[in-house]
């Protein structure tokens, strides 16, 4: 599955189970990964990717802001539960 194709379920998950206000924070995050990441496989994208990506966009904020790694951290923690079993089940 593309990084494009996992975010775009993520919001349609976010969607029906989160508040405006959060979807919409998440969203920002999520848009700036994609437009970097759209076409890799979700699998091919390393930790150090990641750990750098969200490192780049916080750079500016105050170390006690944990916030801002939710929106990605979900996202893999959603793959990885939900996503991931019924996609190898169809393999």
């Amino acid at each position: 599955m593309t990084m494009k194709e996992v975010i775009t379920l993520f919001k349609y998950y976010l969607q029906s189970n989160h508040k405006t206000r959060t979807i919409e924070s998440y969203t920002l995050l999520l848009d700036r990964f994609n437009a970097i990441h759209a076409e890799k496989l979700l699998d091919d994208i390393s930790p150090d990717e990641i750990f750098h990506f969200l490192e780049d966009q916080t750079k500016n904020l105050a170390k006690s802001t944990p916030a801002s790694i939710c929106p990605i951290e979900s996202l893999l923690q959603l793959y990885h539960r939900s996503l991931l079993p019924e996609y190898e089940k169809s393999l």
